[in-house]
């Protein structure tokens, strides 16, 4: 970095991804003298927080540093605490982590067939009861994030990493997230305090399935992009993770003092007919929409008695090819 610097090149970003080193080391407990006596699951939450610790003193502080403006980040160094943990694919939670000098979490958002499998899921699940399971899966690690992010380090940002489908289950034939439920899932993501996303799309995945992944964020991205100034510097207005089989209203907003953007989702063959969210501290009341949601411009008149406005935004019809 300090030679970038010196040949007046400015470097903006580092985003690492340091996943699998030294996680997958054997000899590693011997070099870094780790506590004794621990079982294989504080060592592994021992591993994680030291290669996370190690990223961030050596990669990430010497970089901003030499350019305080710097976007540094590494593979799910997220915050993730005792009280709030954040659940990974396997149903685990993960090692506690806090700010560091990361200026951005790093969550991942993947469509995991290997947490699918551990659930115990018929793969002769019907079509729309997967895409419930995928689409709480995808807003699972993101959500505890920003809850953490804005209880105790407001200042962070983030960049998830995305995918439709990460086949890591021994079977590969399990079923897989619809586009549409993918596509409604990004919304979500967008308004819940994410400024970025990072695509992974495996080598494994076909061509199609890899062209659709740039198709499904590059859409969704221009429909949204629209609220940019709202997605870098609004406030998340829900955090809460769709329950397990139930019957409900997904929601997900972005507010600023006078303003919000919210995402309305009905899950479920029996949704309830209209759902109270809160913005600004005041509930509001939006009726339920048909699938697979509808996006809503809300305008707060401060200093009056007059409700907040509510507008339902037409969007453009995103054409599945």
């Amino acid at each position: 970095m300090t030679s970038y610097k010196e040949r007046g090149i400015t470097v903006n970003a580092l985003w690492l991804d340091y996943e699998g080193f030294p996680f997958m080391a054997p000899t590693s407990k011997l070099l870094t003298d780790a506590p004794h006596g621990l079982n294989l699951h504080e060592w592994s939450q021992w591993r994680r927080q030291f290669a996370l610790n190690i990223a961030s003193a050596y990669l990430a502080a010497p970089a901003r540093e030499s350019f305080p403006n710097i976007s540094t980040l590494n593979w799910v160094g997220n915050l993730s605490y005792p009280a709030s943990p954040i659940i990974d694919a396997t149903g685990q939670q993960t090692a506690a982590s806090g700010a560091l000098f990361f200026t951005h979490s790093n969550p991942y958002a993947y469509g995991n067939t290997l947490a699918y499998e551990l659930a115990g899921l018929s793969p002769e699940l019907a079509a729309d009861q997967v895409d419930q399971f995928y689409q709480r899966l995808l807003l699972q690690h993101v959500s505890v994030d920003a809850r953490n992010r804005a209880v105790s380090a407001p200042y962070i940002g983030s960049v998830a990493w995305v995918a439709r489908i990460v086949r890591d289950a021994q079977k590969q034939d399990l079923p897989v997230m619809s586009r549409e439920a993918y596509r409604e899932s990004l919304r979500h993501l967008w308004l819940r305090g994410i400024q970025g996303m990072m695509i992974f799309n495996a080598p494994t995945l076909s061509q199609d399935e890899q062209i659709a992944e740039i198709q499904d964020i590059s859409q969704i991205w221009r429909e949204l992009s629209e609220y940019n100034s709202l997605i870098k510097t609004g406030k998340v207005c829900n955090f809460d993770i769709p329950k397990e089989g139930d019957n409900e209203v997904v929601w997900s907003a972005l507010s600023n003092l006078s303003y919000a953007v919210a995402r309305v989702t009905p899950v479920g063959s029996t949704p309830p007919s209209s759902i109270i969210i809160n913005i600004w501290d005041l509930p509001i009341e939006i009726s339920t929409p048909d699938p697979p949601g509808k996006t809503y411009q809300i305008w707060r008149h401060i200093g009056t008695s007059i409700p907040p406005t509510i507008t339902a935004i037409t969007a453009p019809v995103l054409r599945i090819k």
